[in-house]
């Protein structure tokens, strides 16, 4: 049997320029502050023990055939992982969220090269969180609310951590400012509130399309004489518009990312 030895800061420095080296993950990513360590065995490897940990939880028989694969994700220097605890920290559209540790099936039972991320959903949700696994190298949707945490490879063989890290990390949409694009669930998306020379749009969700583009659009109310602003999927010949995002399938680019709307820029008002 192994033995294993917790790095001292020295130890700790030593560790983090080897590994710098080879390009596994950032020099100075140790904090021998946190309770978030690398474990080292005497055989030379190390052990991640930090946020978004993710370990082999499948079922076996009695001849070791696995049965079920499954992979659980906690919070490496958690004292019992089996138990409830979070994960890990997320800032995620200008709020902090506490990630709580899952366990969930890995697709396919494991049959190919697999890969674990986390997701973020629904901006409207207390809990807008998910784990998935998936047979693709990268999930994308365009506005940054996926994020890869590991690579299994086929049989459950090994579990690679790929996201190494013992502080919050940062995931969603990089433009933030007026009118940014963050998923609100079940096929909608949620634009946010914005300045326009007219006055304040309040936000809205608006469900999409597969394919489809999302304008702003300005309304004027003749009867009380004053300008709206509404979503649409439809650019109109008789009303001004702005395109604020264009949408295809679950990919998503934001396309106005220039803070207030000016009307009176582009349209006789």
């Amino acid at each position: 049997m192994n033995k294993r030895y917790v790095l001292d800061a020295a130890g700790v420095e030593a560790v983090n320029r080897a590994i710098s080296r080879v390009g596994n993950m950032p020099p100075a990513m140790l904090d021998t502050n946190r309770r978030h360590r690398i474990t080292v065995t005497e055989g030379g490897g190390y052990e991640y023990n930090g946020y978004f940990k993710v370990v082999n939880a499948s079922e076996y028989d009695e001849e070791g055939k696995l049965t079920s694969a499954k992979v659980r994700i906690v919070n490496g220097a958690a004292v019992d992982q089996s138990a409830e605890h979070v994960a890990g920290t997320v800032l995620a559209y200008s709020k902090v969220y506490n990630v709580a540790a899952a366990t969930i099936p890995v697709i396919g039972n494991s049959a190919e090269t697999t890969y674990v991320y986390l997701r973020f959903k629904d901006i409207s949700a207390d809990n807008p969180f998910e784990f998935v696994s998936s047979k693709d190298t990268t999930l994308h949707d365009g506005i940054g609310n996926y994020l890869q945490l590991a690579r299994i490879a086929p049989g459950m063989a090994s579990v690679e951590q790929i996201l190494s890290t013992s502080v919050a990390v940062k995931i969603g949409n990089p433009y933030q400012a007026d009118f940014y694009i963050a998923p609100a669930g079940n096929g909608k998306l949620q634009v946010a509130s914005g300045e326009t020379d007219v006055g304040i749009f309040a936000g809205a969700s608006i469900a999409t399309n597969s394919v489809c583009t999302v304008y702003l659009v300005l309304n004027f109310d003749k009867n009380k004489h004053e300008y709206t602003m509404s979503l649409s999927l439809e650019k109109s010949e008789d009303v001004p518009w702005w395109k604020l995002a264009q949408v295809s399938g679950s990919h998503v680019v934001q396309s106005w990312t220039g803070g207030a709307i000016y009307w009176g820029m582009r349209f006789l008002l």
